[in-house]
């Protein structure tokens, strides 16, 4: 799976590459396939071969971080808890990747604006920034 980072802009993040487990209702194993994620506004979408597959309403949704043997032991799952009870299953790339997913996710789906979610990436660059700034000893 490539690398990429997730990175808010107009209430959207760039499209993302994740990793989803297949969904439905069906006793066998489910599959892993990578798709393209980008959220527009409330709504997350994710496509296959440059086609919409899906879009889903995340308004009222919670997003949670799971452990590695909750999801036939990926290295970053995490999942969102949809409205109607079920749960739409993820793999990041790396750990940035998937905080950042959680931060944004959880944001929209309480409902906060653009503005809300630009002063929790604008604190998140004060850190890092000010990391950078401390002296050395």
């Amino acid at each position: 799976m490539k690398q990429s980072k997730v990175l808010p802009l107009d209430n959207q993040f760039i499209p993302t590459e994740l990793e989803k487990k297949g969904r439905g209702r069906r006793f066998i194993s489910r599959p892993w396939s990578t798709r393209t994620f980008a959220l527009n506004g409330v709504n997350l979408e994710y496509y296959a071969d440059g086609k919409l597959k899906d879009t889903i309403n995340i308004l009222g949704t919670t997003t949670e971080r799971l452990e590695p043997h909750q999801a036939d032991n990926k290295p970053f799952p995490f999942v969102i808890h949809l409205v109607g009870g079920e749960d739409l299953i993820l793999n990041a790339s790396d750990e940035d990747t998937r905080a950042r997913c959680l931060d944004v996710f959880n944001s929209v789906s309480k409902g906060e604006t653009k503005c809300e979610i630009d002063n929790i990436v604008a604190a998140a660059a004060v850190v890092n920034k000010a990391e950078i700034m401390r002296p050395m000893r």
